[in-house]
């Protein structure tokens, strides 16, 4: 789908490193300097009388080198309309490029700008058609499993060639095997793990948990009453997190290309 704008703040931050108000600030400026749509939009989709102005959009694209290649990928005469839906849209549509394309945008601005233009390209682009194989082996009345994943068609993911998401299971091409099939082991090994605290959050998964704030309740009366209400909007949520920092709530720590948060402390009064 389109980005919204807590979208695309998450997939800068996992990619890019920035912060919530980072992302907004430079997603602003993209839209005053008319690159961009409107940015504080909390819609993946646009209205049916906005489609016919999306192959202009890629046409376009075609003028900016680090896109070039996408726009050389997609399927003209075959784009799929999942972006499109009247009701979805909210006061403002999701995020689109404009027929004015930049060249020569500092680093981070021309990341995000990138972000928002390939994700158009992904978004009319058929979707990606995966063939998932589950295998149960038994050795010695011990079941192990195996999972394998085939690309069939590429769809969306090919504008980028990335086949695969952090969250999921590696492609990985399985032989073909039949139920009763016995295979030789060649060698075997023990590994010796530890189970892992809980991961610290990432303003990335901060931001999820604000968009989804009461899924983890267990009481079911409750979580139904803050089903798809969330804790502020897109355009508020990078500045109540920045909020947090000030009052030391929590903190940043930097490792590797992700920032850190931790809970440091909460006094009530």
């Amino acid at each position: 789908m389109l980005f919204d704008l807590t979208g695309l703040q998450k997939e800068a931050n996992k990619k890019l490193g920035l912060s919530a108000e980072q992302t907004l600030n430079i997603a602003q400026s993209l839209y005053e300097n008319k690159f961009i749509t409107y940015p504080r939009t909390g819609s993946k989709h646009i209205p049916e009388d906005m489609w016919t102005e999306i192959p202009g959009l890629i046409r376009a694209l075609d003028a900016k080198p680090s896109c070039k290649e996408g726009v050389a990928k997609v399927k003209w005469g075959r784009f799929t309309k999942r972006i499109v839906n009247d009701v979805k849209v909210t006061d403002h549509h999701g995020l689109l490029i404009t027929e004015k394309i930049p060249l020569g945008l500092a680093g981070k601005e021309d990341a995000i700008y990138d972000m928002i233009a390939l994700r158009l390209l992904e978004s009319v682009s058929h979707a990606c058609s995966k063939e998932i194989t589950d295998i149960t082996l038994q050795a010695l009345h011990y079941d192990f499993s195996l999972k394998g994943c085939k690309i069939l068609e590429p769809g969306w993911r090919a504008i980028r060639a990335n086949f695969s998401e952090e969250d999921s299971d590696p492609v990985q091409e399985l032989p073909e095997l039949r139920v009763g099939d016995e295979l030789k082991i060649k060698n075997a090994q023990v590994l010796e793990k530890k189970t892992k605290p809980p991961v610290l959050y990432t303003e990335a998964g901060l931001l999820s948990a604000m968009e989804t704030a009461g899924r983890e309740i267990e009481n079911d009366a409750e979580r139904k009453v803050l089903q798809g209400i969330g804790i502020g909007t897109p355009a508020t949520r990078a500045a109540i997190i920045e909020t947090l920092f000030k009052r030391d709530y929590i903190r940043r720590e930097k490792s590797r290309c992700s920032l850190l948060i931790r809970v440091c402390r909460c006094t009530t009064q």
